[in-house]
């Protein structure tokens, strides 16, 4: 009698394991499946054909009394924009890209300038 009740828990126990495992396992695959989707969604958008685009032209000194613009990215902010609006974060660490931005108080004309934190600053309105 004693065997049997064993047996009887062993199998009970053996069970509990194996039923215990499947969650995870459909957990697992179900990301498996999510990450399939997105990398699938990427494919499909990266192979959507794009306009060409029209390359920029650079501005010929800008000054500040020419602009209407709102905003300007500034070394400091002064002058026609008097207003800080933030920072930018840091461009790019030691690297060629270099933003284009007024001066100090936000004078002169638009340049590139070693700055890896300009200034947003803005007119009031």
């Amino acid at each position: 009698m004693k065997k049997i009740i064993s047996c009887f828990l062993s199998l009970g126990l053996i069970l509990v394991v194996i039923l215990g495992a499947l969650p995870s396992k459909a957990m697992a695959s179900e990301n498996q499946l999510s990450q399939f989707q997105q990398s699938t969604k990427a494919v499909v958008l990266a192979e959507i054909p794009q306009p060409p685009k029209e390359p920029l032209e650079e501005d010929q000194g800008i000054s500040a009394a020419a602009t209407v613009s709102a905003c300007s990215l500034c070394f400091t902010c002064g002058g026609s924009w008097p207003i800080y609006s933030g920072t930018i974060g840091k461009i790019a660490p030691a690297s060629s890209l270099t933003p284009k931005e007024r001066g100090g108080s936000c004078s002169g004309s638009l340049e590139y300038r070693d700055d890896d934190h300009p200034y947003l600053c803005c007119r009031a309105q």
